[in-house]
């Protein structure tokens, strides 16, 4: 009966020091893939992250664009806005008559004169 216990320690070690080298790969293996796994959900929510900031930016001035084209619409309903671009376009109510400004048009002789000083004046009207 000793002889069996000696060749059962043996194995015994040699099948703990197996066990304990596996037991220590597989907890490598796992630790190895929680991190990995753990560093990419963290750049993917990096990634989520700025991609969110993006849309809130998007979402304001989409929202302020919004807010023109509402204040467009509510000046567009009223009757002055459409009687005011159809003035514009050339149309009068009957019975009314089309008055159009004109801008004077630019006379280059005043502005030379303007940019003469005064002796040059006077040499002009004496002839020098």
């Amino acid at each position: 009966m000793i002889a069996k216990n000696k060749k059962t320690k043996k194995q015994n070690k040699w099948q703990d020091s197996a066990f304990s080298i596996l037991l220590g790969l597989f907890l490598a293996v796992a630790l190895w893939f929680l991190v990995s796994s753990n560093l990419q959900v963290n750049q993917k929510r990096a990634s989520l992250i700025s991609r969110v900031e993006e849309l809130r930016e998007e979402i304001s001035v989409l929202s302020a664009r919004n807010e023109q084209l509402k204040s467009g619409l509510a000046q567009s309903q009223d009757d002055d806005y459409w009687k005011g671009r159809l003035y514009e376009q050339g149309y009068v109510v009957p019975g009314e008559e089309a008055v159009v400004i004109v801008p004077p048009p630019e006379n280059r002789e005043v502005a030379e004169e303007k940019e003469k000083n005064w002796l040059e004046t006077v040499k002009g009207i004496f002839g020098f």
